[in-house]
């Protein structure tokens, strides 16, 4: 251990079996001009963890990195579908995290990922990893009677946080124009229906549009044409 570098050395054995010995011949060698470099670590700690659901549309990636010569390393990130790449974390010491941020994905859909970490010698690819973005789906539906009624669900798989709903009702001369809004905290994952009500007096045919949105969803629109009949409302087919 411990020799130095661009460094000549010569050694030799002895072998005894307790009984006699012979001296072998003398071998010499020289060590390199420079250290040998050692390649990073794999990395480890992915997150996203590996089949983690319920990841958000613009999500952080991040890894442990280290390198057994405590060289600073430059973490390469890419999409494991085509190869292409996300991006670069440069100068990240060892043992810290490496992350960049992966924009505009699509909801509910499926993305492999992996890092390739390098220390300007020598590199090491982790493994793959997967997980899936936000699964939230809005469904309305309308009803007549007494007054509009809105039914707001969550048939997806996440639970869908903060969710603005709006139900209008306006007829074509402008004589009958209501509109009523409100927000639901939480609308759990597959939960039950939500029922909203308008309640609007007149006569006549009536357009309805209601509306429901949260982060991480597609806003859903419905509309229906009714006729209004003080404050009894019969929805109909065009």
């Amino acid at each position: 251990s411990d020799l130095d570098l661009n460094m000549t050395y010569s050694w030799y054995v002895i072998v005894n079996d307790s009984e006699y010995e012979i001296i072998s011949a003398e071998w010499n060698f020289t060590t390199s001009e420079t250290p040998i470099n050692s390649p990073p670590n794999q990395p480890i700690n992915p997150s996203p963890s590996d089949e983690e659901a319920g990841v958000d549309t613009d999500p952080v990636l991040s890894v442990i990195v280290s390198d057994p010569d405590g060289d600073s390393l430059n973490v390469s990130f890419f999409n494991a579908s085509d190869d292409s790449l996300i991006g670069v974390d440069n100068d990240v010491v060892s043992g810290g995290v490496a992350s960049v941020t992966w924009s505009d994905l699509d909801l509910n859909m499926t993305y492999s990922w992996y890092v390739i970490v390098n220390d300007s010698k020598d590199e090491n690819l982790s493994y793959t990893w997967f997980f899936k973005t936000i699964n939230i789906k809005l469904k309305i539906e309308i009803s007549g009677g007494i007054g509009v009624n809105a039914l707001i669900s969550n048939i997806g798989d996440d639970d869908a946080i903060d969710v603005e709903w709006n139900i209008s009702i306006n007829s074509f001369l402008g004589f009958i124009d209501e509109s009523i809004d409100g927000n639901v905290a939480v609308i759990e994952e597959h939960d039950d229906i939500i029922a909203k009500k308008l309640l609007v007096f007149g006569f006549g045919f009536v357009d309805i549009t209601v509306n429901a949105d949260c982060i991480g969803a597609t806003k859903v629109t419905e509309t229906t044409k009714a006729i209004l009949i003080g404050y009894f409302i019969l929805l109909y087919q065009n």
